[in-house]
């Protein structure tokens, strides 16, 4: 494990700058971690789905991944202070990663009891969610975009 890391900013008050602690991790460890964490995942997926389980393994890693990659952009775009979702190839990915997450929405609450077979509007429920959801976040980069 490494040692925390002290940073001088000069944004304190009068100019003068105040020590930030900034915590940083190895890259080794976190690649232990995440093959940690899906070796968890799997072994509980292969648990509680009987027949097929390789079928779910096999989404839920991709999900699990694709997951890890998208915090760390977002960790990294709020660090730049870049957009998101830049231009207008930005705002069309938007509805097409609704669409994206309502039919994995769809096709993960296939066998679950607790939905009784409405996959198609809990699907679209999803997608709905997700538009509103990133929707608000390009309109946040868009005022923050015109406010400097």
């Amino acid at each position: 494990m490494t040692s925390p890391q002290v940073q001088t900013t000069l944004s304190g008050p009068n100019g003068k700058g105040e020590p930030q602690v900034i915590l940083s991790t190895s890259p080794v460890s976190g690649t232990v971690l995440g093959a940690l964490f899906l070796r968890v995942v799997i072994d509980a997926v292969a648990k509680l789905i009987k027949a097929g389980a390789d079928v779910y393994e096999g989404m839920i890693v991709g999900i699990v991944v694709v997951l890890a990659v998208t915090f760390t952009q977002f960790r990294q775009l709020l660090t730049t202070r870049r957009e998101f979702f830049p231009g207008w190839r930005g705002m069309l990915a938007i509805p097409v990663l609704a669409v994206g997450t309502g039919l994995i929405a769809m096709m993960g609450s296939a066998n679950v009891e607790a939905i009784g077979g409405r996959t198609v509007p809990f699907g679209i429920a999803v997608g709905a969610a997700t538009l509103a959801a990133l929707g608000l976040v390009k309109l946040g980069e868009l005022r923050r975009r015109d406010e400097r």
